[in-house]
């Protein structure tokens, strides 16, 4: 996740459009949560965060509550 990317398109060798990246109010399916006993880690259920930092990106997990920054992230 990188919250000050941009994304280019580019078209036969030119740059045709630019768009900045937006980082939602909550991250779903795209990352593990770091807390070993959360319950997302022992039962077929989905991630669920919330984004508490967008500028340093911090999430909550919904289940266990348990804050991971973005040099913790493991994605699914």
């Amino acid at each position: 996740m990188a919250p000050t990317a941009t994304i280019i398109e580019i078209k036969d060798f030119k740059v045709v459009k630019k768009k900045n990246v937006h980082v939602p109010d909550e991250v779903f399916n795209t990352n593990k949560c770091v807390n070993p006993n959360c319950i997302t880690n022992h039962q077929n259920i989905s991630t669920r965060f919330h984004v508490i930092n967008k500028k340093d990106l911090k999430l909550r997990c919904h289940y266990c509550e348990k804050i991971t920054d973005k040099d913790n992230l493991i994605f699914l």
